[in-house]
């Protein structure tokens, strides 16, 4: 995932570069008689390679003019904060001061995607973006994500013990996002933790 500017370049030159390469290293394959299939097999790898990195230069553009709409897992919540400080246009600076803490810290919790991250955590982090988190779907109205509604609209909600966490941000617009369907007794500060769960 791009993250700033300067990753962006870089993830730019590095498309540039793979670009040349790929091109060098199929005009090699076919000069060794390869056919066309073995030639695609061959640069497969990079081929997907620079495919990610172009797919990544996209969503990193798309993320900069303000678009955070499409729909997303909700265990990738840590994802989706790192896309809303790049939607709202903050540097990891301007969020750590807003957030009242050092710059690094906020560095390293994106290079992990806020991993683990914990409910009122991350309520303050969607505040000092100015992004309101909606749940809707699985309770009877939807309420923003704040500790105390959350918690309020969790007992609302009735789950079933055998099923796997499902809560999915559904829409997302620059001041807004909508979460649904929860389908576990898990406790939400368990599921905010549970990053990577499927």
């Amino acid at each position: 995932m791009i993250r700033n500017d300067a990753e962006l370049r870089e993830t730019q030159r590095r498309v540039d570069e793979q670009k040349i390469c790929d091109a060098t290293n199929e005009a090699y394959f076919k000069s060794l008689g390869l056919s066309t299939e073995e030639v695609e097999m061959a640069m497969g790898p990079t081929m997907h390679l620079r495919a990610q990195m172009e797919h990544d230069i996209a969503t990193y553009t798309k993320l900069k003019s303000g678009d955070l709409s499409g729909p997303r897992e909700f265990s990738q919540l840590g994802r989706f904060l790192v896309e809303a400080r790049i939607a709202r246009g903050l540097s990891l600076r301007e969020l750590a001061k807003r957030l009242g803490i050092d710059e690094s810290a906020v560095s390293r919790d994106e290079r992990n995607e806020y991993h683990g991250v914990s409910v009122d955590r991350a309520c303050r982090i969607l505040e000092a973006l100015d992004v309101e988190v909606n749940l809707i779907g699985a309770v009877r109205t939807p309420v923003n994500l704040t500790s105390h509604a959350l918690d309020s609209a969790w007992n609302d909600i009735s789950v079933s013990s055998s099923s796997v966490p499902d809560i999915r941000i559904i829409s997302v617009s620059k001041h807004s996002v909508r979460s649904a369907e929860k389908s576990s007794g898990h406790s939400v500060e368990s599921l905010f933790s549970m990053n990577g769960a499927a």
